[in-house]
């Protein structure tokens, strides 16, 4: 059905905006390789759920949280940037 892969796919859209919202305050709250540890193990739960579900809604709620678990990215992304001497940085990550 076309309408719940279209459900599926803003869902997916909205857990990474608010994923990418959400984490970096919670980053500051309690330590950016926790939250990203946290996300992680979220991601892998999540896939897991959504590979085994047979309910639409189930799915379109893994989904949300599969694209949360994604926002943790940026979250790589500046913790790579803060172990980079400056002098590095801009050229180490591609």
């Amino acid at each position: 059905n076309v309408t719940q892969f279209g459900w599926l796919e803003a869902m997916f859209s909205l857990g990474i905006i608010i994923g990418g919202c959400i984490s970096p305050w919670l980053a500051t709250r309690f330590s950016i390789p926790r939250i990203i540890l946290l996300q992680v193990i979220l991601g892998i739960v999540s896939f897991y759920l959504f590979s085994h579900t047979q309910n639409t809604h189930l799915a379109i709620f893994y989904h949300f949280l599969i694209g949360y678990s994604f926002s943790a990215w940026a979250l790589l992304t500046t913790l790579a940037q803060e172990m980079t001497a400056l002098e590095f940085q801009g050229r180490v990550q591609s």
